[in-house]
């Protein structure tokens, strides 16, 4: 077992053992319990800084790949009342257009919004392999949850994007 391994079987047993331990609301202070300090949750807050806006590569990043993979959040960034809601997508594969052109960011925002109109669409990506993308949606969702977020999944498949062809 690697020791990055380790380190996650850790946090997890840690994150158990706050969940049966402590109560009440969230204020990212530290409470001791049975002579142990720690640290609560996360506010809701400041789940939006730890996620920041992706991007999906553009043809002059020049890679080799010929997809990549990213997911989506949309919630409300400005209003993070007493239950706040986050839409998380499946990871989803982006292929590179013939001509070499990506698609664009804001076609896959517009697309990904058309599934919830409860806020912002938050790209997030681009990672080179499916597996590492599924790292960082399951590691948002743990902390959405932790956060008091209620987590909802959408579906969202985009469309090859055709090539656009000139002077017919």
């Amino acid at each position: 077992m690697k020791l990055k391994d380790v380190l996650i079987l850790i946090a997890f047993i840690v994150q158990l053992f706050v969940a049966d331990n402590v109560s009440g609301q969230s204020t990212g202070q530290t409470t001791a319990n049975k002579g142990v300090v720690i640290q609560k949750q996360q506010l809701p807050g400041d789940l939006f800084l730890k996620y920041p806006e992706g991007k999906i590569p553009a043809a002059t990043d020049r890679l080799s790949q010929s997809h990549v993979y990213c997911y989506a959040y949309i919630s409300n960034k400005t209003k993070v009342d007493e239950n706040p809601l986050i839409f998380i997508s499946n990871v989803f594969k982006i292929e590179k257009r013939n001509d070499g052109s990506w698609p664009l960011k804001s076609e896959l925002i517009a697309e990904l919004q058309k599934k919830s109109s409860a806020g912002t669409v938050t790209l997030m990506g681009y990672y080179f392999g499916y597996d590492n993308a599924a790292a960082a949606s399951n590691n948002l969702m743990n902390d959405a949850l932790s956060a008091g977020f209620t987590v909802k999944m959408i579906e969202y498949n985009p469309q090859p994007s055709q090539d656009k062809e000139v002077g017919n």
